[in-house]
Formats: structure tokens, C-alpha cells, sequence
């Protein structure tokens, strides 16, 4: 019976000790558990969205004219909160798209920018890095640099790269041609007198050394396209006919009928004419079955067919390493056309033109990741031959490589 007693009580101490041990180390899911609850209570009391691996602040915001940024590294923030669009900046703005984003709302662009800060400065910064390991220092004789000492920057126009939106902006500074926007009317800002220094650089007679040098760029494909649609309009088949628009059109179009071919080309001349009147009475009428005009304007085909054969030299096509002498002159900022607003931002908050930053944005453009504008690219990647994309690789080599571009599919 004694016995019988110990046994009990040792059983009961057991159980105790038992129970009191379960009570000392919780189960692993009931840790789980309370970390996921205080987590979520943490995230309804403060002030922050997290999206994916990143978060921003909800009283982020734009920089007024009374607050500049200093500290990349910290937010922005006064008693204006971002709106629920701003609560889905991953769904709304992706970081490869621009389809639906309204390019005017700047306070919206503005957060984005500074969610995304440090990603656009590394991708900057690495492809300046590239820039330098890959280019080879030669001398292409191109010296198409621009002085503004009053604004700090020298500047390289590379065409149908958003060249017209800082020329339209350099021109209003300076208020020079009386609302007619051309680069003539900035000649005199031309650095055409290398002057060779012990600095870090090759040096022009009237750049200031502080200068930051910029351009900005686009994919060579998108480019070309950009120019062969430019050229459907009336005012530009007007004005690039003797150029280089006539001679495309007859160099890349066969005619079946060659006893056909004088009629064919007096009524491509006489469908210039008519656009050149304004279109007089509002119809034209040609031969059916005429090429030339089959359809009437120039295509990709034709100008790529025109720039083989005729190895014309023109700013529009020619490649932004050639034509900016990008290995010469070591520029500090090469920012791609396709990566705005939000390299765009990152730039003129390095030049000091925040408050510009609208002025500048390129809103026509700025649109060679939408989607239409993929579609639109395979279209005309349709029309080319094979030889035709093989040339376009070769002859934007450079380009490609060093502005990080991806080569056609041949």
C-alpha cells in the first residue's frame, strides 16, 4: 500500500512537472502564430506601404520650391498622404511599363521616383561603368557638343531620342528663335575647337570645366521607326524629298512594267507637289498598281534600303556613339529615352533642374515599353530581310554594346 502511495505521487509530480513544462516551451506554430499577429498589428499602425521587398512612406512627397533634396537616402515627407493609386505602385507602375501611367501627375511620378531611387542610380551609374570598360578612345570627328556654362551642362543632341524637348528647353531659357525651335538658333553654343588639357578630359575653348556632360538615348530600332513615321507627314515629305525621301522610294520599289516607270515617277512628283499646295481639293488620284506610291510615304524598308546603298550621312540615323563621340568625350550622364521619367528625374536632380523636371519630361515619347509600341516594332521587324537586320546590327554595333541594347533576331 506504501508503495502503491509513492507511485501515485511520483506519477501526479510527474504530470505537474509535465504540464508546467509545456507552459515553459511553447509548440513552434504557436510561435508562428504570435510573430504573425504582432507583424500585422505593426503594419495597421504605422505609416508605411511594403510592396514586395520594398516600402514607402505614405507621407512621402514631391519637393516644393521651398525644399530641395539633399539626402537621397532619407523621404521626403509633409502632411499630404499618397492616394490609393500610390497603394499599388507594383500593379499600377510597374518598373518595365508606362502603359497606363498619367504622365502629368507629377506627384505621383515623384514617389515613384524616390521608391526606386537607388535602382536608377545603380543602373545609371553601371552603365557609365560599361561605357568606360567598353569604349575604345578613338576619334569619330564628330564634335557635336553644346555649351550652356550658365546652366552647368554641355549636351549632346542625339536625335529621335527627345533631342527637340531640351533644345525646345535650352531655346526658352535663353529666349533665342522667336518660337521657332532649331538648333541653328543655338549654333553659336557649338564646341567645334577641341583644346587637348591635362584635366580628365579633352576640353573645348569655351566649356566651363565644371560642366556635366549628358545625352540621351534610345534604342537604334526605335529610332528608326521614330524617323520613318515622322516622315509620313506632309510637312516632312515636303521638306526631306530632295534629301533623301524621292530616292528611297525609287530605289527600294520595283516596277514590274518598266516602260510603266516615267508615268510612276511623274506622279510620285506631282503627289509631292500636292502636298506641298496643302493638298489641293482634297483627293489625289494616280495610276493603280504604282509602287510609288503604293503606299505614299516612305517605309523602314526604303530607308534602311536607302542608307545600304547610298551610305548617306544623317544626323537621324547616324549612331549615338558616333555621332555624340561618346568614348572622347566621357560624359557623366547617358540616360535612355525608354527608362523615363525615372532616369529623367534622377538627371535633372543631379543638374539642378528639378523644378524643370515636367518641362523636360518627354510625354511623346516616353513610350517605347508600352505594349503598342512592342507590337508596332514587330510589325516593321516584319518588313525587313534578313540581310536588313543583320546591316542594322552591324551598323549600331556600338550602340548596342555600349548602351546596353538588345540585337535584332536575325
Amino acid at each position: 500500500r506504501t508503495r502503491s502511495a509513492q507511485t501515485a505521487k511520483q506519477w501526479y509530480q510527474r504530470r505537474v512537472r509535465g504540464n508546467s513544462s509545456l507552459m515553459r516551451r511553447p509548440s513552434f506554430i504557436t510561435v508562428l502564430v504570435l510573430i504573425a499577429c504582432f507583424a500585422l498589428l505593426y503594419v495597421l499602425q504605422s505609416d508605411t506601404v511594403f510592396l514586395g521587398s520594398k516600402s514607402i512612406s505614405l507621407h512621402e512627397t514631391t519637393p516644393t520650391e521651398d525644399s530641395t533634396v539633399t539626402n537621397k537616402d532619407t523621404t521626403l515627407s509633409n502632411n499630404d498622404t499618397i492616394s490609393n493609386r500610390e497603394r499599388s505602385l507594383d500593379e499600377r507602375f510597374n518598373r518595365y511599363r508606362v502603359d497606363d501611367i498619367d504622365l502629368h501627375d507629377l506627384e505621383f511620378l515623384d514617389n515613384y521616383y524616390r521608391y526606386n531611387y537607388k535602382e536608377v542610380e545603380l543602373q545609371v551609374k553601371q552603365r557609365m561603368e560599361n561605357i568606360r570598360k567598353v569604349c575604345k578612345m578613338r576619334d569619330t570627328n564628330y564634335y557635336n557638343l553644346y555649351q550652356f556654362n550658365e546652366f552647368g551642362i554641355s549636351w549632346c543632341p542625339i536625335f529621335k531620342s527627345g533631342s527637340s524637348t531640351w533644345r525646345n528647353y535650352f531655346q526658352d531659357r535663353l529666349g533665342v528663335g522667336d518660337g521657332e525651335y532649331h538648333l541653328k538658333h543655338i549654333k553659336n553654343r557649338l564646341l567645334d575647337r577641341p583644346n587637348v588639357s591635362p584635366g580628365r578630359r579633352t576640353l573645348y575653348l569655351k566649356e566651363s570645366p565644371t560642366n556635366l556632360r549628358i545625352t540621351l538615348t534610345r534604342d537604334p530600332l526605335s529610332r528608326l521607326i521614330s524617323h520613318v513615321r515622322n516622315a509620313a507627314k506632309d510637312y516632312e515629305m515636303v521638306a526631306m524629298k530632295d534629301l533623301w525621301i524621292r530616292e528611297a522610294i525609287i530605289m527600294s520599289r520595283d516596277v514590274r512594267n518598266a516602260t510603266l516607270d516615267p508615268l510612276f515617277k511623274n506622279e510620285l512628283d506631282q503627289y509631292f507637289t500636292w502636298l506641298e499646295h496643302k493638298r489641293p481639293g482634297g483627293e489625289f488620284s494616280w495610276t493603280e498598281g504604282n509602287p510609288y506610291l503604293t503606299p505614299p510615304y516612305p517605309t523602314l524598308q526604303d530607308l534602311v534600303t536607302f542608307i545600304i546603298r547610298t551610305k548617306t550621312i544623317n544626323g537621324h540615323w547616324t549612331p549615338g556613339v558616333t555621332f555624340c563621340n561618346v568614348c572622347l568625350h566621357q560624359f557623366d550622364y547617358i540616360i535612355k529615352l525608354e527608362e523615363e521619367p525615372l532616369e529623367l528625374w534622377y538627371l535633372v536632380e543631379q543638374l539642378g533642374l528639378w523644378d524643370d523636371r515636367a518641362v523636360l519630361l518627354n510625354r511623346a515619347n516616353t513610350s517605347s515599353k508600352k505594349l503598342s509600341e512592342k507590337e508596332l516594332r514587330k510589325n516593321y521587324l516584319r518588313s525587313l530581310s534578313t540581310d536588313q537586320r543583320e546591316w542594322i546590327n552591324k551598323y549600331f554595333e556600338a550602340d548596342f554594346e555600349l548602351f546596353g541594347y538588345k540585337k535584332l533576331r536575325v
